[in-house]
């Protein structure tokens, strides 16, 4: 049945209120479509969402967006946001591994040193690691060619000390992946080419540190990036559209020249044209493995604000990534938020800093290793972390407020296969009139992918 209330049936329906579906609502009703948005949540944003510890508001989610392609410029100059566009503190970060924190080496990639013998990297790999990841230089182009993931690929190149203190980290801290599981073609296109054209991967990585590369630079909002769905949702509502919470869609099926909209409450909805944010069934190729290709790391993450003024000089940069091996560290990162972001560190008492731990799933399962503590022992344990990460002792009654979010995040797009079951799923997709496919589950992670995927999806629908 359709729904009494809706006797007009929309241009477009987009199933999901993530960036991905507000950015393509958004696109449609500036071009004067009529946009019916799905959710099947209470909230917007995605991982763009808010959490308050004591007053004040902060990312629970993604805190920054990388720079490469000014892809968000033109949203947030649309916006009114453009403003309120703040670099972080440049405290550098640090990497941990082995009982021992250390200042990550500046001018890499993916933790790939482009000087392995500078100071810095020689510190953390020792000596005959730094030595043997210098004579990548002497090794010729056609090394590691064959590799078939960005741990052999460096390690093929740099040697196996390089990845587990230096490329682990990050991957773990950033992507929430090892480096085993990453296809570094994908992850960073183009660099296999330049290692051709500069005869070793240090040589590749400065020739693209020079050329801008991806992840070369974050952004944040001040205020929180949970401003930017925020208003794009208000940018929806002003224009006629209309945001739905709480029903999530069962299925979608056309209906020769539309597409019928069935939600699990047993309503339904038409539309001319539909935007898929989330995998639904109906928006994927028959014969998919939808959970091969949906199936991402779960993460929680811990934020808490505390008084510390043992933390104010910042002594170990903007965050420490967990290399390998962790020892009894928990957390696969930590960020010193408030050292990180001006803005946050503005909002806060003299003494007191905010930092947010993430913490990885447990070994073969599907919820993070702090899933079953409750909010006492989930503090013990991100206290114990700050202990061994910082090196300094807080006690309990410092902890002056704590939120925790679990997040089931989507597969990254540089995950081994992932660019394969994506390929057919977008040429199947092409051949659905009315039906077009946005989000991180095509698209990949990051803002960079996302908004411009979106924006091709709605364009699709108003025929440009």
């Amino acid at each position: 049945m359709i729904l009494p209330s809706d006797d007009a049936m929309p241009d477009l329906i987009v199933i999901g209120a993530g960036m991905a579906g507000l950015v393509a609502a958004n696109r449609a009703v500036r071009a004067d479509a009529s946009v019916l948005v799905l959710e099947a949540g209470r909230t917007i944003g995605g991982m763009l969402r808010p959490a308050t510890l004591g007053g004040v508001r902060i990312d629970i989610g993604a805190e920054a967006f990388a720079t490469r392609g000014a892809a968000l410029d033109p949203l947030l100059a649309e916006l009114g946001l453009d403003a309120d566009v703040v670099e972080p503190n440049q405290h550098g970060s640090w990497g941990y591994s082995d009982g021992a924190a250390y200042p990550l080496p500046k001018g890499g990639m993916l933790g790939i040193p482009a000087d392995p013998l500078d100071d810095c990297a020689r510190a953390i790999l020792g000596e005959e690691a730094a030595q043997r990841a210098a004579a990548d230089l002497e090794l010729g182009p056609e090394v590691g060619m064959n590799a078939e993931h960005l741990a052999d690929f460096v390690a093929a190149r740099m040697g196996q000390t390089v990845v587990d203190r230096l490329v682990t980290p990050v991957c773990r801290g950033v992507y929430s992946l090892d480096a085993y599981e990453l296809d570094h073609r994908v992850l960073v296109p183009g660099l296999e080419c330049r290692l051709q054209e500069e005869g070793s991967l240090q040589g590749a990585i400065r020739a693209m540190r020079r050329g801008g590369a991806p992840g070369a630079a974050v952004r944040g909002i001040a205020g929180g990036m949970h401003r930017i769905p925020e208003r794009l949702a208000e940018a929806i509502r002003a224009r006629g559209g209309e945001i739905r919470f709480g029903d999530p869609v069962r299925r979608i099926a056309p209906q020769d020249d539309t597409w019928r909209v069935e939600l699990m409450s047993g309503g339904s909805f038409e539309a001319r044209n539909v935007i898929a944010t989330v995998p639904v069934d109906g928006a994927i190729a028959p014969g998919t493995d939808v959970e091969a290709l949906t199936a991402g790391p779960v993460a929680e993450t811990v934020a808490l604000r505390l008084h510390a003024p043992e933390l104010d000089a910042a002594q170990r940069g903007t965050g420490i990534l967990v290399g390998e091996p962790a020892g009894e560290v928990a957390a696969k990162a930590a960020t010193h938020t408030s050292a990180k972001w001006p803005w946050i560190a503005e909002a806060l008492e003299d003494g007191e800093h905010i930092v947010r731990f993430s913490y990885p799933p447990r070994e073969g399962e599907g919820m993070p290793l702090t899933a079953g503590l409750d909010n006492d022992a989930l503090r013990t344990r991100a206290l114990t972390d700050l202990a061994l990460l910082f090196g300094i002792e807080v006690q309990p009654e410092s902890v002056r407020a704590m939120t925790r979010q679990t997040w089931h995040m989507p597969a990254p797009g540089a995950r081994l296969g992932r660019s394969q079951e994506v390929a057919g799923l977008r040429l199947w997709a092409e051949d659905q009139p009315g039906l077009a496919l946005a989000g991180t589950w095509i698209d990949g992670t990051g803002l960079a992918n996302v908004v411009p995927g979106a924006e091709r999806a709605a364009l699709r629908h108003l025929g440009r």
